[in-house]
């Protein structure tokens, strides 16, 4: 793959993670991602970057929000697959930018 098509792979599995984690949100009755951040003990920008693809949730949030969003297994399973896509990709990308240095 090309840098381009990892960047790209990358940004649209960030903005479906963004996506869905948003909508979980906004089912469950929360009307700013900084209610969910103080929810689950995070700092107030966490859920706002994750939701506006500036951040890739870690695991430990990844968790926190289960019952906060009251996800079922596919959709915990949907997460950190998407989650484990990312990092993949960054690592990708990231040994590209060292076979060129």
């Amino acid at each position: 793959m090309t840098r381009k098509e990892i960047e790209k792979e990358m940004g649209a599995l960030e903005k479906e993670i963004a996506l869905k984690l948003k909508n979980m949100r906004v089912e469950v009755g929360f009307t700013s991602p900084q209610q969910v951040s103080r929810e689950i003990g995070a700092g107030d920008d966490t859920i706002y970057k994750i939701e506006t693809c500036q951040s890739v949730p870690s695991k430990r949030i990844i968790y926190n929000l289960i019952n906060v969003y009251r996800m079922n297994k596919v959709e915990i399973d949907e997460l950190l697959l998407l989650r484990m896509k990312i990092l993949n990709l960054r690592k990708k990308l990231k040994e590209q930018v060292n076979e060129y240095q």
